[in-house]
């Protein structure tokens, strides 16, 4: 019974003589804040259909086609959002796109862009800060485009998704 009690206070006294270099507070606000997107509160599912395209299109690696545009529709916002895709498990760490989930279609992945036509790396979106218009309501539109990775694209179903996060700033 006294080695236990011994144990015990040795290993009590061991943890105060750990030494820290550094104390991380964190510090935020949960929110009311919020926008409808595309007439539904959030989580809303968005379909993208992308359009078929032939294998051979994609004669060399980093080749796109397809490029289909979408729309996330803002309303009732109560503040102004920044708009930012988050990084997933299924987003590939060197290309930035969504990797294809589905069986078919090997070496194809989807790859997002902006309005402008810029490529979006899903690795680290550091978001788009939305303008509201006089009804507190924007429109952030984007592409989703086939990307082949490597070659050969083969025939096949492509199947993936990415989720979309609104944050509200100060």
């Amino acid at each position: 019974m006294k080695k236990l009690l011994v144990a015990a206070l040795m290993s009590a006294a061991s943890v105060g003589a750990y030494a820290a270099d550094v104390k991380v507070t964190f510090d935020g606000e949960v929110v009311d804040e919020t926008c409808k997107i595309n007439g539904a509160d959030p989580l809303v599912d968005v379909l993208v259909t992308l359009p078929k395209v032939s294998a051979t299109s994609f004669s060399e690696a980093s080749r796109v086609s397809g490029a289909k545009k979408f729309d996330l529709k803002l309303t009732d916002c109560t503040a102004a959002p920044t708009v930012r895709w988050e990084p997933l498990p299924n987003v590939d760490l060197t290309t930035g796109n969504l990797k294809n989930l589905s069986a078919g279609g090997s070496n194809v992945q989807v790859q997002v862009l902006d309005i402008d036509q810029r490529v979006v790396d899903l690795n680290d979106d550091t978001g788009y800060k939305v303008t509201l218009d006089a009804n507190n309501a924007a429109t952030v539109s984007y592409y989703g485009q086939y990307y082949a990775n490597t070659l050969p694209a083969t025939a096949g179903l492509v199947n993936t998704y990415g989720f979309v996060t609104l944050t509200y700033d100060n």
